[in-house]
């Protein structure tokens, strides 16, 4: 057996996410599993760092897989490039140690939310950014992220149907940062849970329109309760931008 690591960009808009999925073919993983046998003559599992999103985008996305047959890697990587969509690029494969684990092995995971805060749309951004025409208070904002970073249970920020046993993250980086008619909140975690990120962006832009008071995130975050908190961010503003190993 000869297992591959490999590194992955996608543009999410027309996907329905990483995961394989019963009611649709459209994701990420079944792109590649069907391209890897169709290319390889094998049926194989490809395990991601990360599960993302339907929408959501990729940077550099981390994926493994193994095959009774070593095959050249850079043969591999094209074969599986001209198998697959457009919307997704393999952009490295090689071979890796039999115990590497995508998934298991993460130990940083980097998300960027790109707002997009002026008055005009940009329509060679859209799909990319979401449009905020209204003035956003920042140091609000970055007050309210201030009782988000550290070890908390997340369950206000956590989507309903999140399989997760636990609801306790260690959020160890969230900061704001102006990049000309943009804001990005940069979001750095070993691990996420459902919709965290987004949950968390739309509750942190609520208070950026004024109509959370700063303060009132550390009872939300205390109160366990997705219902308290603002809002889910649409998919599309997200970007999974890398893995640390």
């Amino acid at each position: 057996m000869q297992k591959y690591r490999g590194t992955i960009c996608y543009d999410g808009r027309s996907l329905s996410g990483w995961q394989r999925q019963a009611n649709t073919s459209n994701t990420v993983q079944e792109w590649l599993e069907k391209a890897l046998e169709k290319v390889s003559g094998e049926q194989a599992p490809i395990i991601g760092a990360g599960r993302t999103d339907a929408g959501v985008h990729a940077a550099e996305q981390v994926f493994h897989f193994s095959l009774r047959q070593g095959l050249d890697p850079g043969r591999l990587q094209g074969a599986l490039n001209g198998n697959i969509p457009r919307e997704i690029a393999v952009l490295t494969l090689e071979p890796t140690e039999k115990d590497f684990h995508a998934l298991r092995d993460a130990r940083q995971k980097w998300y960027r939310y790109r707002l997009l805060n002026r008055g005009v749309r940009c329509p060679l951004r859209a799909g990319f950014v979401l449009f905020c025409p209204y003035e956003l208070h920042q140091e609000a904002m970055e007050e309210a992220a201030g009782f988000l970073r550290g070890e908390h249970d997340f369950a206000s920020f956590c989507a309903g149907r999140s399989g997760a046993s636990s609801t306790v993250r260690d959020l160890q980086y969230l900061d704001l940062i102006r990049r000309g008619d943009e804001l990005h909140l940069e979001f750095m975690a070993p691990g996420f849970l459902y919709k965290m990120v987004r949950n968390i962006t739309g509750t942190l832009l609520q208070v950026g329109k004024g109509k959370i008071e700063p303060g009132a995130v550390e009872r939300i975050l205390q109160a366990r309760d997705r219902k308290k908190a603002g809002p889910t961010a649409p998919g599309y503003g997200l970007i999974l931008r890398k893995i640390v190993y």
